[in-house]
């Protein structure tokens, strides 16, 4: 299935989701960026962001930008196992990622305070109001990192709760809305399948479950149609180039070790999205709580 990605040329583009959206290199979104080179771009993705983030981050920038049907909107919904929190204490956002193998949230909590089937129960809603907002306001797509019936994207088990199926049955109208996912589109729901490819790329110490800049866009071009231009062909290939090459070598500098982009330095870090990051954001504005 492919949707068709824009109806007349974008003056602005915004974009939302976790780190298939705003990584340490490039993706989907800085793509369109430089296929739009035109619009005005800012990129809402960030590491470790839960769904709540997520549309916490659609209704302020709907806010403080005030959507209109010249804009084009994508938001990339994340699996359901986050917990998100806002506190000013910390300057900001607390987006560990999936509970289950983050360090914020401490046992107790996760056993006392979590719920998989209330995520759900959070983050479908959550959907909902997203998704009633946009569709009357901008040319709006929505995606998905994992299909929902995983619930945690390290550990690919379908949930059996048949109380998720009443519940997706429930939000059908905005659930049903949402393209295929990155896993299932780029690695058929096999993420060891992926890890290992990208180990014969890169180096048998490589070990990072997120698209490469090319992934991405053959993401895009499967989900979408769309004629990409040849620019932007170029600047993914060449991204692409630069990413195996800066990889290749922070493993090879870490010999007997295995890689952890977490690991390396930031002025590495700054080199790597210097050199993948294809499209630059525009200026957030500072009213926005990130």
């Amino acid at each position: 299935m492919s949707k068709k990605l824009i109806h007349n040329t974008p003056q602005r583009i915004f974009t939302f989701g976790c780190s298939f959206t705003g990584y340490q290199w490039g993706t989907w979104a800085n793509i369109l960026g430089v296929e739009f080179p035109e619009a005005e771009f800012r990129n809402f993705g960030r590491s470790g962001a839960g769904n709540q983030y997520i549309h916490n981050m659609i209704m302020q920038a709907d806010n403080v930008y005030n959507f209109t049907h010249e804009d084009l909107v994508i938001v990339q919904w994340t699996n359901v196992c986050r917990e998100d929190r806002y506190l000013p204490e910390k300057d900001g956002w607390l987006v560990p990622g999936n509970i289950f193998s983050q360090g914020d949230y401490n046992q107790n909590f996760i056993e006392n305070y979590f719920s998989e089937f209330g995520s759900y129960v959070r983050d479908f809603a959550l959907i909902k109001s997203a998704h009633q907002l946009l569709k009357h306001r901008c040319n709006h797509h929505m995606i998905k990192m994992l299909d929902f019936e995983y619930s945690n994207q390290w550990d690919l088990k379908p949930n059996p709760d048949l109380n998720l199926q009443t519940l997706t049955h429930m939000y059908e109208e905005s659930i049903g809305q949402i393209l295929p996912s990155f896993y299932a589109t780029l690695w058929n729901n096999n993420l060891e399948a992926k890890l290992a490819k990208d180990k014969k790329i890169v180096h048998k110490l490589f070990h990072d479950g997120h698209p490469t800049p090319l992934e991405h866009y053959d993401y895009l071009k499967t989900v979408f149609k769309h004629d990409w231009s040849d620019k932007t062909d170029k600047v993914v290939g060449a991204a692409q180039k630069k990413w195996v090459k800066l990889m290749t070598s922070a493993c090879l500098g870490q010999p007997g070790q295995g890689f952890s982009l977490y690991e390396m330095k930031q002025r590495w870090l700054d080199m790597l999205k210097y050199e993948t990051i294809m499209r630059p954001n525009t200026q957030i504005n500072p009213l926005i709580r990130q």
